[in-house]
């Protein structure tokens, strides 16, 4: 038996789901609800959910429960490799917004599906024969469970001080929620260096909505585009995907409005130093790959009890200078709470090769700008995306650690799949992008790229980490 979030990424050769024509659980009793009123995100407070405004709020929030509910329905029916049973009292007994009614009522006659009749008329539930004998105890329990052992990722070992909501501690998913507060913080400590070129003061993206879910959004986006035909400013494909993907985020109106111009910004943005000239909008068709799962087993050896902590991971960043993060990184580091074994499990926004090399890349939405008195949006744009500010965005919120777990994953894809290969000569390294920030053409391609932070860490660091996660520590 197994929860649906545990089981995404697995298969079973026959799965059971008994109570998938239940209906959505109510809202809980929280204080207020994200909805969406003329394309702007809101907070409503209503006590009434019956009236109004707040049932508008309480018809949205319930459609998206269902929403919710049908992609956990599709993640569960399809970890079956042979064998799919559903349960399914029939549409006039089953809960309204159940995730299967619309499948089966709808599609019954497309669906290879087969009912399963019962043998015989059952009058009453079945119950075993009561015991006979003397009633005694069973064998106890010598040690207790061992909770050590489960799936990590990234976002629970960065985020090791609170709590996470499951999908993030289970699926690996990470949020770009910093907010206005962070930037005032820069802006306050002198982080932000003096531009060298004249860029516009607002970007394409600057007004388009923060927050995990319009994050997301992006994410689903930049999955399904064709670069080459963005770079070249082809619309038709691309608008019908931004279109569906903003609908599906609840997203819409002005703030919205400038979103493939920011893609084609960043489809011809140099990416700047390591990687030079290289654009992703010049990468051929199949030397790039999105949305790599992975699971990386953690601590596997033999014999005494070894986890991954963090005190591991600090020591492979200190003893092995090279690149932008080392020692003073791996104090920040060291203050995080990790002690696992089991499987990190995660997923690489993008993969691709240029020049020979293979190198990750993640895709940020962070909000770096600046705002007046009155709240509007005054400056957010490649001016606030300097290498300062974005290293110490990177420190601040562990990015560094996900990048390095990034390249051990790509290290063991490439060790499995590339023929002779070598690390030396085709893993590269790193290269992270805040989707606000990137300017489009710039004057020197060689040059650092404001919205881009690229790094090739030392090898012998991420070969360091790699043998850790492996093997653990006492």
């Amino acid at each position: 038996m197994v929860t649906v979030h545990r089981s995404k990424g697995l298969e079973y050769p026959l799965v059971i789901c008994p109570y998938l024509w239940k209906g959505s659980s109510k809202a809980s009793k929280r204080l207020g609800r994200r909805w969406s009123s003329g394309g702007q995100p809101q907070l409503d407070l209503h006590l009434n959910p019956h009236w109004g405004v707040g049932r508008l709020a309480a018809q949205q929030d319930q459609q998206a429960q269902i929403a919710e509910a049908e992609r956990l329905a599709y993640v569960a029916c399809t970890r079956a490799q042979h064998l799919l049973v559903l349960g399914w009292p029939g549409a006039d007994q089953a809960d309204p917004g159940n995730p299967l009614g619309s499948w089966l009522n709808e599609r019954e006659t497309e669906l290879p599906l087969e009912r399963i009749q019962a043998s015989a008329e059952i009058h009453q539930p079945w119950r075993p024969e009561p015991a006979e004998g003397v009633l005694s105890l069973g064998p106890r329990p010598k040690r207790s469970l061992d909770s050590s052992w489960g799936r990590a990722s990234y976002s629970a070992w960065a985020h090791s001080q609170v709590s996470l909501p499951p999908e993030q501690q289970e699926e690996g998913r990470d949020t770009d929620a910093l907010g206005d507060g962070f930037a005032q913080a820069l802006l306050e400590e002198g982080n932000a260096a003096q531009p060298t070129t004249s860029w516009p003061e607002l970007g394409p993206l600057a007004h388009f909505p923060r927050g995990s879910g319009p994050g997301d959004a992006l994410h689903r986006i930049l999955e399904r585009l064709d670069y080459g035909a963005v770079a070249r400013g082809e619309r038709q494909e691309a608008d019908a995907v931004i279109e569906q993907e903003l609908q599906r985020a609840g997203l819409g109106g002005p703030s919205c409005e400038g979103l493939f111009e920011g893609l084609q910004q960043l489809m011809l943005t140099p990416l700047g130093g390591p990687l030079g000239a290289c654009r992703l909008g010049d990468l051929k068709a199949g030397s790039w790959l999105n949305e790599m799962n992975f699971d990386l087993p953690l601590a596997t050896g033999e014999g005494e009890v070894r986890l991954v902590r963090s005190s591991g991971l600090a020591q492979a960043f200190a003893s092995h200078p090279g690149g932008r993060f080392g020692g003073s990184y791996a104090k920040t580091l060291q203050t995080l709470e990790v002690a696992s074994r089991g499987f990190l499990t995660g997923s690489i926004d993008l993969l691709f090769c240029w020049e020979g090399r293979w190198w990750v890349t993640d895709w940020k939405s962070n909000w770096l700008g600046q705002r007046d008195r009155l709240g509007n949006v005054t400056h957010c744009g490649p001016n606030d995306y300097l290498e300062p500010a974005m290293e110490t965005l990177m420190a601040s919120s562990h990015y560094p650690l996900q990048a390095h777990l990034y390249l051990v994953a790509l290290h063991r894809y490439l060790l499995w799949r590339l023929p002779n290969y070598d690390p030396a000569q085709h893993l590269g390294g790193y290269a992270y992008v805040f989707l606000r920030g990137v300017p489009g053409p710039t004057p020197d391609p060689t040059a650092p790229t404001p919205g881009v932070l690229v790094d090739q860490p030392s090898l012998d660091r991420v070969l360091a980490l790699d043998a850790l996660l492996r093997e653990g520590q006492p």
